[in-house]
């Protein structure tokens, strides 16, 4: 193999192994619901996606060339991480495995990578093709219309957006299917990892509209011509969690090395790779599935022998988000810490003051309780609430200051006799567990809050524990932070950072007619966590729709994947008509 080397940005981040270290006890049932061991051949190593271990070498290649490039520097535009590597990954696959020649491969990377380096590369690849053999040619890189739109333009390393002359804006995808055509091969492959938008589109800032590809009449008339894209709009493929490098080519060289395998005859064809290609990257993004594309002939055209079974896609995006949830773990501790430091250094100050007396004593005291009454640290969408204990000695000065225990207080400030006769019949209720009258009383004392009626803490925690008995997990939340608004309360702020670190919020709403209900991969074990499952379930079937918390873990609803890990951002889900079959 000739390979011409460029520079090559190295990436960090932390193993697994010691992020494992960094989550509490309380987090393993959640960091747990899947198990780790999958059937599948791939090799994990410390990340969450299998590494390309060596498979057997092939001879399936034997008559091929190839040009692989891999463009992760750029000079005018911005880097494109792990393009380099993806393109190392392409030439080891089709040399050691698909049994490519080496003296008819070339491998281009970064600084090598010019328009005219890659023109030249190509021209020789098609003078080294052997008769019925395949022309593959791999691009890694960013991509561009042309400034008339007729043209596909692979931006080469030294491409120049401002340039004044066409060849310095990029490699024309029509000028390179020419060159081709100069060979003997049966077929020409074409993978294209990029998505072709206009010039300035790849540019800081830019907004690009989705605009439909078609390959131009040239390309059709070419019927022994093969193109899988990236995506054929102007947007690029999104990535998957945790995957340092392009997606299309991670997971169309998974496929080829025997993921897409759908029909176990060890042999994969240009349809059954796209398929997998878009099921997976359907699986992460749903409205991403049409994205990666296919031109020319794909069904029946084969691409490799089988060798690997695929990996488990709902393992891997678990492990993806027990990166996630550990990451923000130890975020919260840090920043727990740092707000308890502020608050008992504030609090220090308060005492100063009211020491030493004046109108404002109390005053300053009093600002104290409503700053830290409801405290918190965030990070993304997990929220961690604190009960600081300098709470409890600033009540104990306001209590003392207004001659009586503040718990006498609270009761002479509640207003309507209906109100403690619901406060009799919850207790009534709660001696025989009858959670749902227990939560119809709860109910009809929010309703006297519109009258000025103030519902005490203990109150609303009796509302939340009617709402966990009966699995409404986005109530029991909401109840629990009107408790801890009533009045700084331990057991409130605990089982509300319980919730946050265990449950996400998730919308699905089922737009088809054939049943499409909630499959748990693993049904918790945990009272409060399954009846949340089962009220999901129910909402499901009874109204097509569902929007609230639910347990964290990996669910299937009508074929969908649904992975919810706490702190992600609010998940959507439509379950619309099957997917289709074909092209």
């Amino acid at each position: 193999m000739h390979e011409a080397r460029g520079s090559n940005k190295q990436t960090s981040w932390i193993p697994v192994s010691i992020m494992r270290k960094l989550i509490p006890l309380t987090l393993v049932p959640l960091l747990s619901l899947l198990p780790l061991g999958a059937a599948a051949a791939a090799t994990y190593g410390e990340g969450v996606w299998p590494e390309f271990t060596a498979l057997p070498a092939t001879a399936v290649g034997a008559r091929d060339a190839a040009l692989v490039v891999g463009v992760e520097s750029y000079h005018h535009y911005p880097d494109l991480r792990g393009a380099a590597l993806a393109a190392r990954q392409w030439s080891h696959w089709l040399e050691n495995t698909h049994g490519v020649p080496s003296d008819k491969l070339v491998l281009l990377t970064d600084d090598d990578a010019t328009c005219s380096d890659i023109r030249r590369a190509a021209a020789n690849a098609a003078g080294q093709v052997t008769d019925g053999g395949t022309l593959w040619v791999v691009f890694v890189g960013r991509g561009a219309l042309s400034s008339s739109g007729t043209d596909a333009l692979l931006l080469c390393t030294n491409a120049d957006p401002g340039a004044d002359a066409a060849s310095a804006l990029g490699l024309g995808l029509s000028g390179l299917m020419e060159a081709l055509d100069q060979g003997q091969q049966k077929r020409s492959l074409l993978v294209l990892d990029t998505a072709f938008a206009p010039p300035s589109a790849s540019l800081p800032g830019a907004v690009v509209a989705p605009t439909m590809l078609q390959p131009g009449p040239s390309f059709h008339a070419r019927g022994s011509a093969t193109a899988l894209l990236a995506s054929n709009t102007g947007r690029p493929l999104a990535s998957l969690p945790d995957l340092r490098q392009p997606t299309f080519s991670y997971l169309l060289l998974g496929a080829l090395r025997g993921w897409a395998d759908a029909d176990d005859n060890k042999r994969i064809t240009a349809l059954e790779a796209l398929d997998y290609v878009q099921q997976a990257v359907g699986t992460f993004d749903a409205q991403q599935y049409d994205t990666p594309a296919g031109w020319g002939a794909l069904e029946g055209v084969t691409l490799s022998d089988a060798g690997e079974f695929a990996p488990d896609l709902a393992e891997i995006v678990w492990r993806a988000s027990e990166r996630r949830v550990a990451t923000r773990v130890y975020e919260l501790d840090e920043s727990e810490q740092m707000l308890r430091a502020d608050a008992a250094a504030v609090w220090q100050a308060v005492l100063g003051a009211y020491g030493m007396g004046g109108d404002d004593a109390l005053a300053s005291v009093q600002a104290f309780v409503e700053r830290w009454a409801i405290a918190s640290v965030k990070v993304d969408h997990m929220t961690r609430w604190l009960a600081v204990p300098e709470l409890a000695d600033a009540q104990a000065l306001i209590d003392v200051a207004n001659t009586g225990p503040r718990g006498e207080l609270e009761t002479k400030t509640v207003d309507g006799e209906r109100y403690v006769q619901l406060q009799e019949e919850i207790s009534q209720f709660l001696r025989r567990n009858a959670w749902k009258g227990v939560e119809a009383a709860y109910q009809e004392m929010l309703g006297l809050t519109e009258q000025g009626v103030a519902v005490l803490c203990e109150d609303h925690l009796h509302g939340a524990r009617a709402a966990r008995q009966l699995g409404n997990a986005l109530a029991v939340h909401d109840r629990l932070k009107l408790a801890i608004a009533a009045g700084p309360n331990e057991e409130a702020v605990q089982w509300l950072n319980d919730l946050e670190q265990s449950y996400g919020r998730v919308s699905v709403v089922i737009q088809r007619r054939d049943p499409a209900p909630l499959e748990p991969t693993s049904m918790p074990f945990a009272p409060d966590r399954r009846a949340a499952v089962l009220y999901v379930q129910e909402q499901l079937e009874d109204h097509g729709s569902f929007d609230g918390l639910l347990p964290a873990g990996v669910y299937h609803v009508g074929g969908e994947l649904l992975v919810v890990a706490p702190g992600d951002p609010p998940l959507t889900l439509v379950v619309e008509k099957s997917r289709r079959n074909g092209h």
